[in-house]
């Protein structure tokens, strides 16, 4: 099984291009200014917060536990953990559509916790580049459960 096999349709292909050609370069210049920052930090530098952002800081949020409207709460949930791994074998990828199957039948609910912004999928390119793991992941799991609750990585 290859990767592209995964993705179950040129829908689902044509997507993910679209992610990685519209965001692409900017998750690449965020990843540059991470790390840069995170040197920064090593040298004892820490940043301040943009005053232009204080309205926003401080302003009150509320976020709801939902899976399309309804409470995970009292849902059973399957996880599938990309975030954990760097590079999931092939092996990994069939094991999480089996569990996806599974869980619709069962009235599961499938959380799936993509792998970091800054990561890569190397065995899957557009345009001669790696496309991000996360947006490979998340093409991947939505295109396979539409219902599924995508968690990202902290």
């Amino acid at each position: 099984m290859s990767l592209t096999s995964l993705l179950p349709s040129a829908i689902v292909v044509d997507a993910l291009t679209e992610l990685q050609k519209k965001f692409g370069e900017a998750r690449s210049s965020l990843v540059r200014i991470r790390s840069d920052r995170g040197r920064l930090a090593r040298t004892g530098w820490r940043p301040r917060a943009p005053s232009e952002t204080k309205l926003i800081r401080s302003a009150e949020w509320r976020v709801e536990s939902a899976a399309n409207g309804r409470s995970l709460g009292n849902t059973e949930t399957l996880d599938f953990d990309l975030e954990s791994r760097f590079v999931p074998t092939e092996s990994a990828f069939s094991e999480l559509i089996s569990a996806l199957d599974r869980g619709r039948r069962e009235g599961k609910v499938a959380r799936v916790f993509l792998r970091g912004i800054e990561l890569d999928e190397p065995r899957f390119s557009i345009g001669g580049r790696s496309v991000a793991a996360a947006f490979f992941d998340l093409a991947f799991a939505l295109s396979r459960d539409p219902d599924a609750v995508i968690v990202l990585p902290h």
